[in-house]
C-alpha cells in the first residue's frame, strides 16, 4: 500500500511538471484584423493556396466559379481571377 501511494505521488508530480512546462511559450503572437468582407452568403472560402512575403492567395467559390484571390498583409483583397 505504501508503494502505491508513493507511486501515485510520483506520477502526480511528473504529470504536473509536464503540464506546467507544456504551457510555456516564448513566442509572441500578433493578430491583425482586416476590414470585414461583405460577400454574398453563396460565396465560400475553400482553401489557402499559398503565400509570399507580401501576402497570401486563397481559393473561394462564387456561385459556380472558383476564384483565386490575393490579399496583402493588411488583409485587403488586391486582385481576384476566375480559375478555369
Amino acid at each position: 500500500m505504501i508503494i502505491s501511494k508513493r507511486l501515485a505521488l510520483a506520477v502526480l508530480c511528473l504529470l504536473t511538471s509536464v503540464i506546467l512546462v507544456a504551457q510555456y511559450s516564448e513566442s509572441v503572437v500578433n493578430i491583425v484584423w482586416g476590414e470585414e468582407l461583405k460577400e454574398s452568403e453563396k460565396n465560400t472560402f475553400d482553401d489557402l493556396a499559398g503565400w509570399d512575403d507580401e501576402g497570401f492567395y486563397i481559393v473561394k467559390k462564387e456561385k459556380r466559379d472558383f476564384m483565386l484571390s490575393y490579399f496583402d498583409k493588411s488583409l485587403n483583397e488586391q486582385k481576384s481571377t476566375v480559375i478555369d
